[in-house]
C-alpha cells in the first residue's frame, strides 16, 4: 500500500544462478516511483544484501532497481502499489493565464500522497484568496475527480481551495499562476500630501491591467497635461518596464489641480491624478468687500485676503496686521486669519474720500490698499400714523440732527 515500508534482498549470483559468496561490493536503490523514499548505498555480505528498506508512496505499477556500484550489474523487480486512504483533496491548473483570461483546473480526491481515489464521489465547496475570482462555487466530484473553469483577476499565485460538503475535514487547495493583462490604464499618485505653488511636487506613474495589476512588461511614450493652465510640466514621458518613479510637476494655481497621461500611440490608454495644492508665501493682501461709498458712524464689513504671486490665496498665512486709514477717528476689529483670509469690521467717522492700509505687523512691505468715500447718514423713512390717529409723528433724521412734529387732527 502507498507510504507503506517494504525490505527485500538482493543476491549476487553468476551466469549459473550460483550465489557468489566472496563478492562483498556495494549497491545503490532507484525507484520508478519519483514519490519513492530510498535506502543509502547498501553491502553485500558473502553475497547477499539482506533486509534493504524501501517506502513507495505512488499508486499503480512500480519498480524497484539495484544498481552495483562499481560494476554494470543491475536487477529489477516491479511491484503493484495499491492507494491509501483518503486524506484530502487537491488542485491543479492546466497552465499560466493572464489575469481575467479562464483557466481549466482539476480537483482530485486522493490518499495523503497524491494518489486519485477513484471510488470517491462528493461535492465540495470553492473558495479563493482572490476575493475577485470566478469559479463554481460548489463542485460534484465523481470517480474522484472533477475538471472546472476559474477566473482569476489578481496577478501572482492565487490560491484556490476546496471543502467537503459533508465532511468539513476534508479539503485541500491549489495554487495558480497568474499574470498581469495587457496595459489598460495609467495609474498616477503624488508623493506628497498637498503641494505649494511655484514649488515642484513629485508623482510616480505606473502602468496597470484592466484588474488594477502591475504591468511590467509596457514601455511607451505618454504625452503630459494639466488642468493648471500654467503648470510647469514635460511635454511627454518614456516608461521603463511599466513605470515612471519621477514625474515633476510645478504648479502654479492654487486649488484642486490634475495631471493626466495619455499614450501617444493608444488614445485609449489614458490615467489621472490629482492634488491639493496651495498658495505660496505671502507677497500682498486684497481688501474685498470695502464699499465704494459708505455711512459715516455705520458699521461696515469686508475680508483680507492674503495672495501669493500668482494671486492665488495664501491659505498658509497666519500673520498678524495693523489696519490704518486716513480717518484717524475710524475705528477697525479685525479677526485672526483663517486659510489665508480674515474677516474686518469698519467705523469711519468723518465725510470725504478716505484710504484703508492693511500691513503686516512684522513685515511691513506686505501690505494691501483700498479706498472708499463716506458720506453722512442718509434720511431715514418717515413713521406716520393711521387714519384716526389722534397724532401725526413725522420722524426726519438729517445731518444727525433729529427732530418730532406734531399736531392735532380735528375730526
Amino acid at each position: 500500500m502507498a507510504g507503506d515500508t517494504a525490505t527485500f534482498t538482493v543476491t549476487a549470483v553468476d551466469a549459473n544462478g550460483n550465489v557468489r559468496t566472496d563478492y562483498n561490493g556495494t549497491l545503490r536503490i532507484r525507484s520508478s516511483d519519483p514519490q519513492a523514499i530510498l535506502p543509502p548505498v547498501q553491502r553485500f555480505v558473502n553475497g547477499i544484501a539482506r533486509n534493504i528498506p524501501i517506502t513507495l508512496q505512488t499508486a499503480g505499477s512500480q519498480t524497484v532497481i539495484a544498481e552495483d556500484t562499481v560494476y554494470p550489474f543491475s536487477a529489477s523487480r516491479r511491484v503493484q502499489v495499491r492507494i491509501s486512504a483518503i486524506a484530502g483533496y487537491r488542485i491543479s491548473f492546466a497552465r499560466q493565464v493572464s489575469a481575467g483570461e479562464p483557466v481549466q483546473f482539476t480537483l482530485r480526491a486522493t490518499d495523503q500522497y497524491g494518489n486519485t481515489i477513484p471510488q470517491y464521489s462528493g461535492r465540495a465547496r470553492l473558495s479563493s484568496s482572490d476575493r475577485r475570482a470566478e469559479f463554481p462555487g460548489i463542485v460534484t466530484i465523481s470517480n474522484g475527480v472533477t475538471s472546472e473553469i476559474a477566473i482569476f483577476k489578481a496577478a501572482g499565485s492565487p490560491s484556490l481551495s476546496a471543502t467537503s460538503v459533508l465532511r468539513p475535514t476534508l479539503s485541500g487547495s491549489g495554487t495558480a499562476r497568474v499574470v498581469a493583462g495587457p496595459a489598460a490604464r495609467y495609474s498616477i499618485t503624488a508623493l506628497d500630501v498637498s503641494a505649494t505653488v511655484a514649488r515642484y511636487t513629485t508623482f510616480s506613474v505606473g502602468t496597470v491591467d484592466a484588474y488594477g495589476n502591475p504591468v511590467t512588461n509596457y514601455g511607451g511614450t505618454a504625452t503630459v497635461s494639466s488642468s493648471d493652465p500654467n503648470a510647469q510640466i514635460p511635454a511627454t514621458t518614456a516608461f521603463f518596464r511599466g513605470i515612471v518613479p519621477n514625474l515633476h510637476v510645478t504648479f502654479q494655481t492654487a486649488g484642486i489641480q490634475t495631471v493626466s497621461l495619455r499614450d501617444r500611440n493608444n488614445p485609449q490608454l489614458v490615467g489621472e491624478g490629482s492634488l491639493r495644492v496651495l498658495g505660496g508665501s505671502a507677497v500682498t493682501f486684497e481688501i474685498v468687500g470695502l464699499p465704494n461709498t459708505t455711512m459715516a458712524r455705520a458699521e461696515t464689513r469686508f475680508s483680507v485676503v492674503a495672495k501669493d504671486a500668482y494671486q492665488n490665496v495664501a491659505s498658509e498665512y497666519a500673520g498678524t496686521v495693523r489696519v490704518t486709514s486716513t480717518d484717524q477717528r475710524a475705528r477697525f476689529v479685525l479677526s485672526s486669519f483663517s486659510s489665508g483670509v480674515a474677516q474686518a469690521r469698519a467705523t469711519f467717522q468723518n465725510e470725504g474720500a478716505h484710504s484703508v492700509v492693511v500691513a503686516d505687523s512684522v513685515h511691513g512691505s506686505l501690505r494691501g490698499e483700498a479706498s472708499t468715500s463716506v458720506v453722512s447718514t442718509a434720511p431715514l423713512a418717515c413713521s406716520v400714523g393711521g387714519p384716526g390717529s389722534p397724532t401725526l409723528l413725522l420722524l426726519l433724521a438729517y445731518a444727525g440732527l433729529w427732530r418730532m412734529r406734531s399736531k392735532s387732527r380735528k375730526r
